[in-house]
């Protein structure tokens, strides 16, 4: 699969990376103290702030820099990211006693990984596309 020429390989890519910087940002703050939903909460910001930037520049491949553009991408993500944190938060709140807090975010994130790359397409349309 060439990542180049292939998006949906691309966004799968950063998707990953962003995942193993969340999932280290949980490894730490769970280690310093912190319950699994605290952890949660702080590292989805960490992931998030990391998928927005390589989602659009790489993924996408939008390069659109003026403010105008950056705003509206920026307030439609940042709608879906409400959204998806507290998605995030509700199932590890419930499910939480019963299941590890890896196995439940990660299974979150899959869930959500399907709905947010057609989002995404949206977000950062592509004139070429």
């Amino acid at each position: 699969m060439d990542l180049k020429k292939n998006r949906l390989a691309r966004y799968i890519f950063v998707g990953g990376l962003a995942y193993l910087i969340e999932m280290f940002a949980i490894y730490l703050l769970k280690a310093c103290g912190l319950s699994s939903v605290q952890s949660v909460a702080v590292s989805y910001w960490v992931g998030l702030i990391t998928a927005f930037v390589l989602q659009k520049y790489i993924a996408f491949e939008n390069y659109e820099k003026d403010i105008k553009s950056i705003a509206k991408q920026l307030t439609y993500y940042f709608l879906l990211v409400f959204f998806n944190y507290i998605f995030s938060l509700s199932i590890v709140y419930l499910l939480d006693k019963s299941f590890d807090v890896y196995l439940l975010r990660t299974s979150v994130i899959i869930i959500c990984t399907f709905w947010n790359y057609l989002i995404y397409k949206k977000i950062f349309n592509n004139k070429n596309d």
